[in-house]
């Protein structure tokens, strides 16, 4: 018998997921005010997102050590309606520390208080997701994950929309507002929705409709993943802390010597991380396999696989999103005005609305007949509503309306590969490699569509990533999903090696790295086709 849907608790749930949206999204109006405000350059603008995301891995990595060496389950043991509340408390600790910073006008900071905001939100995540599978029948959980996932991007739409108003009075700002911008008014908004956290976690706490679920999972010892997570670690930080220190230490860095400024170092610098991550992941692909006992989860390849994914998927969805607006004023399209940049990083997040939107369809209990009208039905209605948005703010959403053939291939895709998830993933990922191509070797209002399209294309790569690496996990399925959201991770370092791109090469050249991240993806998709069962 089919477990029913608790929806009371299961809208409340969407509440936190619509938190991480609207404030991720914001960052986007955050990061040029930071490169404003404290004459910083395009990478170091980027750490808004390292040090945002970054907090996600160490807040599952604290989880994963406090379980290896108190052999506690901290998620299980508080319940999920504890630790979400946990998490919303923190990040309204988070935002006061931010507000604080501001007032100082200390940098450095604001990043530590925008890092607890995110600590906060790497506890709500760690609940949320498994918390949404358990209000319902196990088997269309993922559905619901769509489903919150979807009301995530509504968050992500029409967050710069009202972070924009609230501190210009109107979406069309620019350097000339930036100069004449109050502080005070910054610290007013993000105590505004520091207030949204704590009321949250209030209703959460005395809402009687959501279950306080506690688990008593097995804690596996796996010495060999401890190694690896602290290598991976440790890693990071030979590569990151330099960087940051060469800002107000150039000396460190002086290559010059050797034929190398000091934006060049720095890039070489980032690279040789990432590429020493990717080693160590290669590494684990082929060692944990032959000695599940020191490994636990990461023996399986599915796994593995899935970790790297995860990582690339995170840290382009990002990157695009922090990139696109200093890419379209770079451009000066005399018919794209400051208003219209703002108008399409709306478009971008709410791509990735419309296409979890239409995957979030077969969480109800409709007829097929009546699915297979809602599959195009439902993103039409989603892009009306991007499109209803805009035009509020006074936008010329005039310019908005051929992205509807991007749309509509979306929908056709899902409609034809919805019940593969690997076949339908590497459709995404190489649709996603077309576009940004697309975007490359054109400079003009087709440039925009492109890179705001791969938005649509990853929009469910998350549900499909995660589906595929830890299917057949069996009884180590925590311990595995906790190693996914570490990934998260790539968020923190993609975007600030775009960055770095960007002020070497520019900003259009920079986008050619993220092709890698969907090439990755799709094989990923080709290599668990024949590891782990088709059917969603």
């Amino acid at each position: 018998m089919k477990q029913k849907t608790n929806y009371p608790a299961l809208y409340l749930l969407v509440i936190v997921f619509f938190f991480w949206g609207f404030i991720a999204a914001g960052n986007n109006i955050f990061i040029p005010f930071c490169k404003f405000h404290f004459k910083i350059d395009q990478f170091q603008s980027q750490m808004v997102d390292f040090a945002f995301y970054g907090a996600y891995y160490i807040g599952a990595i604290g989880l994963f050590f406090v379980g290896q060496y108190k052999s506690i389950d901290l998620v299980g043991y508080w319940g999920y309606k504890k630790t979400i509340v946990y998490g919303l408390i923190l990040s309204f600790l988070g935002v006061v520390s931010m507000s604080l910073f501001l007032y100082l006008s200390h940098f450095i900071g604001i990043l530590i208080g925008l890092f607890i905001v995110g600590l906060g939100f790497s506890l709500q995540q760690t609940a949320a997701n498994p918390l949404a599978i358990a209000l319902g029948d196990k088997e269309n959980g993922e559905t619901r994950i769509n489903l919150a996932g979807g009301i995530n991007s509504f968050g992500t739409m029409i967050g710069p929309i009202i972070v924009s108003k609230a501190l210009f009075g109107t979406t069309n700002f620019d350097d000339t507002l930036l100069v004449h911008l109050n502080i005070q008014k910054v610290i007013f908004v993000y105590l505004g929705l520091g207030s949204l956290f704590l009321f949250a976690a209030l209703i959460f706490q005395f809402s009687k409709s959501i279950p306080n679920q506690k688990l008593q999972g097995n804690i596996i010892l796996s010495l060999a993943t401890q190694k690896f997570l602290c290598a991976m670690t440790l890693l990071f930080i030979v590569v990151f802390v330099p960087i940051f220190y060469s800002y107000y230490h150039p000396n460190i860095l002086n290559f010059k010597a050797l034929g190398y400024d000091l934006d060049l170092a720095r890039f070489i610098l980032l690279i040789s991380g990432l590429i020493f991550f990717i080693l160590l992941m290669a590494y684990a692909y082929r060692q944990a396999p032959s000695n599940e006992s020191k490994w636990g989860a990461m023996s399986d390849k599915s796994l593995n696989l899935g970790m790297l994914g995860i990582f690339v998927y995170v840290g382009v969805e990002v990157a695009i999103g922090s990139n696109l607006s200093e890419y379209i004023t770079k451009l000066n399209l005399p018919e794209i005005n400051n208003a219209s940049i703002s108008m399409f990083i709306s478009l971008y997040w709410g791509s990735l609305m419309i296409g979890r939107w239409i995957g979030s369809i077969d969480a109800f209990s409709f007829a097929e007949t009546k699915k297979k009208i809602a599959i195009f039905l439902v993103p039409v209605l989603a892009f009306s509503t991007i499109i209803i948005a805009n035009k509020f703010n006074d936008l010329p959403v005039s310019l908005l309306y051929p992205y509807i053939f991007l749309v509509i291939i979306k929908a056709i895709i899902y409609y034809l590969f919805r019940n593969k998830s690997s076949l339908y993933l590497m459709v995404n990922a190489l649709f996603g490699i077309v576009l940004l191509i697309t975007g490359l070797i054109t400079t003009n209002y087709v440039s925009i569509f492109a890179f705001v399209g791969c938005g649509l294309f990853l929009s469910t790569m998350w549900p499909s990533i995660f589906n595929l690496a830890v299917k057949n996990l069996e009884d180590k399925v925590s311990q595995g999903s906790s190693m996914l959201i570490m990934m998260i991770l790539g968020g923190a370092i993609i975007p600030p090696i775009q960055g770095k791109l960007a002020d070497i090469f520019g900003i259009h050249s920079s986008f050619a790295f993220l092709i890698l991240g969907f090439l990755y993806i799709a094989v990923f998709a080709f290599m668990t086709k024949n590891t782990t069962n088709e059917t969603r």
